[in-house]
């Protein structure tokens, strides 16, 4: 299958679509790295169901406290993110580290990574996050599992 004009170049590893992380051609914006579910709502703030909102608040209460899991307002650069504004990261390895130990829980509930090419004026860049406008219709350029897009666990929570 190939990738529809002006899409990022893809290429195949261990079966996962990944989005290379060069420029192409004519095409700009930020890549951005995305943990969310079918209904492309996040782990933080999703009540799907009452599993799926038992496991945001497990990760609240795991990432909150001296961390190094920031929420948004507390995050360094994200000053005027709005009720517009989804999170995600500036790359797999950010997202990875972000989530470590809840990969396996993240899977088993339903969440993916999705990539998202974001025009740069719609994007906040924090330490550790970015939160970017996902606008009407705008879908995930790819989306796949993730623990094979972003590895396995190295610690357990």
């Amino acid at each position: 299958m190939g990738a529809p004009p002006g899409a990022p170049s893809v290429t195949a590893v261990s079966k996962v679509w990944f989005v290379s992380e060069r420029r192409t051609e004519g095409v700009t914006g930020m890549l951005v790295y995305r943990v969310e579910d079918s209904n492309d709502k996040g782990p933080y703030n999703n009540d799907a169901n009452e599993a799926v909102e038992s496991l945001g608040w497990e990760l609240q209460e795991a990432h909150n406290h001296g961390s190094g899991h920031p929420g948004p307002r507390h995050e360094r650069g994200l000053r005027g993110f709005t009720e517009s504004h989804v999170f995600g990261f500036a790359s797999r390895s950010e997202a990875a580290q972000w989530f470590d130990g809840w990969l396996g829980k993240l899977a088993a509930h339903g969440y993916r990574l999705a990539v998202y090419r974001v025009p740069p004026r719609d994007v906040l860049r924090g330490s550790n996050q970015v939160a970017f406008i996902r606008r009407l219709g705008h879908k995930p350029i790819v989306s796949c599992d993730i623990r094979s897009a972003l590895g396995a666990d190295t610690r357990e929570v």
